[in-house]
């Protein structure tokens, strides 16, 4: 007799680059491990992959960290094989280039970027996006990845299953497990005012996008 197989289905909600690493984890996992068949449902009303870090955003807001440093592609149990670029591959691999103040080049000239070079979040936000479209590429059979373009507007405990139920402002879905990966929140209850004082400790680079 043979059983039939288990399908398990799982939620991310907001698949900013938290949620990708999820989504990566997971396509990664259930392909070394060879698990049952797997759901994937995906939530967020913005493009998925590059969250905060969208690609229409000003240059001259910029990533805290070196391009070498990042990666949306994991070495243990990788999703794809071989491993997906990192940010720094996937700069050259565009042929982005930095003019004279290290900032990206609009005319196509000037130096490659290297490892330490700290680039536009907008830049970041394309890496991720066609990161998100690798992945799905390199989803194995048993691995099904669905992406709704809405808001989950509630989550809460089933009470006659182990799982969960999600509500959108169109359908309702029930699911074994959630990734919740929503970033930060919009409203923080500080109501600031033009000419108001405001203390900044610390002159990194948060403090830089603060004053930006």
């Amino acid at each position: 007799m043979v059983m039939a197989m288990q399908t398990h289905t799982v939620a991310i909600i907001g698949l900013g680059s938290r949620g990708l690493s999820v989504l990566e984890q997971l396509i990664g996992l259930s392909r070394h491990a060879g698990r049952p068949s797997l759901n994937i449902e995906v939530f967020d009303p913005q493009p998925p992959g590059s969250g905060l870090h969208h690609a229409q955003q000003a240059d001259y807001l910029m990533l805290n960290t070196m391009a070498g440093q990042l990666s949306a592609f994991s070495s243990a149990f990788p999703a794809c094989a071989p491993p997906g670029p990192t940010f720094l591959q996937w700069c050259l691999s565009q042929d982005v280039r930095l003019d004279e103040r290290d900032h990206v080049s609009t005319d196509g000239q000037g130096r490659a970027v290297a490892f330490g070079d700290f680039l536009p979040r907008a830049l970041l936000g394309r890496y991720l996006q066609d990161s998100y479209r690798l992945l799905l590429q390199c989803c194995p059979a048993h691995v099904q990845v669905r992406y709704h373009a809405e808001q989950v507007m509630t989550c809460g405990p089933l009470l006659e299953a182990p799982g969960f139920r999600l509500h959108t402002r169109s359908q309702e879905m029930d699911v074994d497990a959630v990734f919740l990966t929503s970033g930060h929140a919009f409203e923080n209850g500080v109501q600031l005012e033009v000419g108001d004082t405001v203390a900044i400790e610390g002159l990194g680079l948060t403090a830089m996008d603060t004053l930006a």
